[in-house]
C-alpha cells in the first residue's frame, strides 16, 4: 500500500511537470504568432515610460567641494 502512494505521488509530480512545460511552450508559440497578452504588456510599458522619475530612487547629490575620489587596487 505504501508503494502505491509513492507511485501516485510520482505520477502526480510528472503530470504537473508536463502540464507546466506544456503551458510554457503554448504561451511561447502564441506570443511568437502575435496572440499574446498585448494589452497587459502595453499597459506596463506605458506606465514605466510615462513617469520615469516615479520609480527612480532618491539619491543624495554631492556638491563640488564634498568628498573625494579614491583610486584603489585589489590585492
Amino acid at each position: 500500500m505504501h508503494l502505491l502512494g509513492i507511485i501516485i505521488a510520482i505520477l502526480a509530480f510528472i503530470f504537473f511537470l508536463v502540464l507546466a512545460f506544456g503551458m510554457t511552450v503554448v504561451g511561447f508559440v502564441l506570443r511568437l504568432l502575435g496572440w499574446g497578452n498585448h494589452q497587459g504588456v502595453q499597459r506596463r510599458r506605458t506606465t514605466v515610460h510615462a513617469n520615469p522619475d516615479a520609480e527612480a530612487p532618491k539619491t543624495k547629490r554631492f556638491s563640488e567641494g564634498e568628498g573625494e575620489y579614491i583610486d584603489f587596487e585589489e590585492v
